[in-house]
C-alpha cells in the first residue's frame, strides 16, 4: 500500500512540474510578443537566451514575434529576432501573411483613403459623433511620421534580408 501511495505522489509531482513549466513558457512567450510589439530588445534578448526555441513560436492568430515586431514598426527588435534565426518566410495561420506582407499591410493604414474608410465605416455603424471623434484621434495619434519612417525601415530590412536569403 505504501508503494502505491508513493507512486501516486510521484505522478502528482510530475504533473505539477509539467504544469509549472507550461505556464512559465506561456508567460515567457507572451512577454516575448509584448517585447517585440514595443521594441524592448533587452527583454527579447533575455527571453531568447533562456528559451531560444520560442523564436518561431506563433500566437493564436499564427503570428510569430517577427510578425509582431514588423507590424509594430520596431526595426531594432526585428533585426534582433532575425539575428537569432527568426523565419522570415513564416506565414500566419489566419490570413497567410509573412512578416513582410504584414508590415506592407500596415503601411496602407497611413493613407488618407484608409483613414477616410475607417471614419466612413464608423458612420455606417451609426456610432455617436463623439465616439467617432475619439477613435479618429487615436488613429491620428498612432499614425505619426516617426512611425511611418520606422515602418519603411522595417520593410527595407525585411526586403534586403529576403533578397540576401534568396541569393546564392
Amino acid at each position: 500500500m505504501k508503494m502505491k501511495k508513493k507512486k501516486i505522489w510521484y505522478v502528482v509531482l510530475a504533473l505539477a512540474i509539467v504544469c509549472i513549466v507550461v505556464v512559465e513558457q506561456r508567460y515567457c512567450f507572451r512577454k516575448l510578443l509584448d517585447a517585440a510589439d514595443h521594441g524592448d530588445v533587452a527583454t527579447i534578448r533575455t527571453i531568447l537566451r533562456w528559451h531560444p526555441w520560442m523564436i518561431n513560436w506563433k500566437d493564436g492568430w499564427g503570428y510569430s514575434a517577427l510578425h509582431h515586431a514588423a507590424s509594430a514598426a520596431q526595426p531594432e527588435a526585428m533585426s534582433l529576432l532575425l539575428a537569432h534565426g527568426a523565419d522570415i518566410h513564416t506565414y500566419s495561420s489566419k490570413g497567410r501573411f509573412t512578416p513582410l506582407q504584414s508590415a506592407k499591410g500596415h503601411l496602407t493604414s497611413f493613407t488618407p483613403e484608409w483613414r477616410q474608410g475607417q471614419e466612413d465605416f464608423m458612420r455606417r455603424q451609426e456610432q455617436p459623433e463623439e465616439v467617432i471623434a475619439e477613435q479618429m484621434r487615436k488613429i491620428d495619434a498612432a499614425h505619426t511620421p516617426e512611425k511611418l519612417s520606422r515602418l519603411k525601415e522595417v520593410i527595407a530590412i525585411l526586403e534586403s534580408f529576403e533578397n540576401s536569403a534568396l541569393s546564392p
